[in-house]
């Protein structure tokens, strides 16, 4: 035992001692440092990473809409400029600024009350008070405000109106959430420039939510609209007639949400009134538990007719119930959903909806997939599929998909090409290929029987260290039967001025 031990220790040496002249680091160059220097930024870099995050963009536009055909509107010109602006403070939150202003073009008539051609918006962010509460708040064209349990709806929405006001939020202990908004409702016109035109009229919005409790929360929020044109004529609402071009209403949410761990539940309640027609009353409860790679959520529903949210129509006069599932694994992203809704009133459909997705990953590069959706309800049935390969292939990335869709009326297949390719550092290049064949009679009863062809490319490059040039040419036509041509442009030209600054 003692030779055992006594080996190893005869085999340890005296450690060396440093050596005398350690030879000191060198960099190594690449080609032995005999590159150029660059000097593609000047004086300058290409970014300024002190102080608070900081960021403001101007885009300049111009853009021609020309349609062909004999009942085809007027060709529309609409020129514009974008600006917008983001930075951080430290004791007033984050801020955004937002403006557009247009030339050219028309509106479309009808819709607006005004002849808005700008929009502008300021928002406020995690503005930090005492006692742990937080303030955002915004002004110009913005969106009503919404409860955070109001925004949780799976199933039924609650829309957050466009409008030209001013919101405020607030959020303090327990999860405290208080909100609240007014202003004149619109909607957002144009095509590459957003501008905003009003409806006339007013809305507001106040509302709260707060968690007495761990696992529940509480909330409710209070909408009216008064004297708000419509924009549109509702299918099928018995409030809006040819003589009705105006709407107001006054409607109460109520919600209580739990949750414990994977599962969650949810009771929503609204009432409300449209023109003074009376009280409608919604009552919808939805539930979801995860397990593992699989979440389920279902539930049920049942909305009485003419139901509004400030002058946003909601889902009504519908009941039922829905279940949906969810399975997501490494290779495997599937879910599957049917939807059973009847009319409350006897005067809409009783209606099915089923759909199902699944996507499978067969091996680093490839993947592929498919889709189904089918619609049935008491007169009518209509069905949707459609299959797809992605490939990560030598030349970039492609994918192929196969689309097919059909009702009562109406037959159309499409097959597509895309390809993402791969491209020297500095530049970009996309294309996209399709042809559909499409057999109608939705128009008039009038057979449509024709074969369209799309091209499409998008591409660009770096011209510069500053300058870079992106743009995107589609194009369409009819090889069989008969369909509207159809061709359009897209140029961009970005220069970066100096450090941060580009346009």
């Amino acid at each position: 035992m003692i030779a055992a031990l006594s080996a190893p220790s005869r085999a340890q040496t005296a450690p060396q001692g440093s050596p005398a002249h350690a030879s000191a680091y060198q960099d190594r160059y690449i080609a032995g440092g005999t590159l150029s220097p660059d000097i593609s930024t000047g004086d300058y870099g290409t970014s300024e990473t002190s102080g608070l995050a900081r960021s403001i963009r101007t885009d300049s536009v111009g853009s021609v809409l020309d349609q062909e055909g004999p009942n085809s509107p007027p060709r529309t010109h609409e020129n514009g400029l974008l600006a917008g602006a983001q930075w951080d403070t430290v004791s007033y939150g984050a801020w955004s600024a937002d403006a557009a202003a247009r030339t050219g073009g028309a509106r479309r008539p009808g819709v607006g009350h005004d002849d808005g051609a700008a929009s502008f918006s300021l928002h406020e962010r995690g503005m930090p008070f005492d006692e742990g509460w937080q303030a955002d708040n915004a002004l110009g064209d913005i969106n009503a405000p919404l409860i955070n349990l109001a925004r949780l709806q799976p199933r039924f929405l609650l829309a957050q109106g466009p409008m030209e006001g001013v919101e405020t939020e607030w959020r303090g202990p327990s999860t405290l959430q208080l909100v609240a908004g007014a202003g004149k409702p619109g909607i957002y016109d144009g095509i590459k420039v957003p501008t905003f035109q009003t409806l006339g009229g007013s809305t507001a919005t106040l509302g709260a939510q707060w968690a007495p409790a761990s696992p529940w929360a509480l909330g409710g929020e209070f909408a009216a609209a008064r004297d708000v044109s419509l924009y549109y004529q509702p299918l099928g609402a018995t409030f809006a007639t040819a003589a009705t071009a105006h709407i107001s209403s006054t409607t109460g949410f109520l919600t209580a949400a739990w949750r414990d761990g994977a599962s969650r539940a949810q009771i929503n309640v609204i009432d409300g009134t449209v023109d003074g027609n009376g009280n409608s009353l919604g009552v919808w409860v939805d539930a979801s538990h995860t397990q593992g790679a699989m979440t389920q959520s279902f539930g049920a529903f049942r909305i009485d007719p003419n139901l509004a949210w400030g002058n946003q129509l909601i889902s009504s006069d519908v009941q039922g119930g829905y279940y949906r599932v969810d399975y997501r694994s490494r290779r495997w992203l599937a879910d599957f959903g049917v939807d059973q809704v009847r009319s409350v009133s006897g005067n809409g459909s009783n209606t099915t909806f089923v759909n199902g997705d699944a996507r499978y990953q067969l091996s680093r590069d490839t993947g592929l997939g498919g889709v189904v959706y089918v619609r049935r309800n008491d007169s009518t049935s209509a069905w949707s599929a459609e299959a797809y390969l992605d490939n990560a292939n030598s030349s970039g990335i492609g994918r192929g998909q196969l689309d097919y869709a059909t009702d009562r009326e109406t037959r159309d297949a499409t097959f597509t090409l895309q390809q993402t390719w791969d491209m020297r550092t500095g530049t970009r290049l996309s294309t996209t290929a399709a042809v559909e064949r499409i057999r109608s009679t939705a128009i008039m009863n009038v057979e449509q029987d024709s074969t369209i062809v799309r091209l499409a490319v998008y591409g660009g490059g770096d011209l510069t260290a500053r300058l870079a040039l992106d743009g995107s040419v589609q194009w369409a036509t009819a090889v069989q039967g008969r369909a509207a041509p159809s061709r359009s442009a897209d140029v961009s030209l970005t220069w970066q001025v100096v450090r941060a600054w580009s346009v």
